[in-house]
């Protein structure tokens, strides 16, 4: 969700989240879901409720 309705960088999002750091939310967010979260920000369709 906060890839998607904000425009936090990875660091902060990782800080947010508890990760030890950007790269360890990356390599945890590309085990998942196949891509990193910068690409997958850039690639995702917004959905109406993402709208502002």
């Amino acid at each position: 969700m906060l890839l998607a309705r904000t425009d936090r960088t990875v660091t902060r999002i990782a800080e947010e989240t508890g990760f030890c750091d950007a790269s360890h939310l990356i390599r945890v967010f590309r085990e998942t879901e196949g891509t990193t979260p910068d690409l997958w920000r850039q690639n995702r369709v917004p959905l109406a409720q993402d709208a502002p």
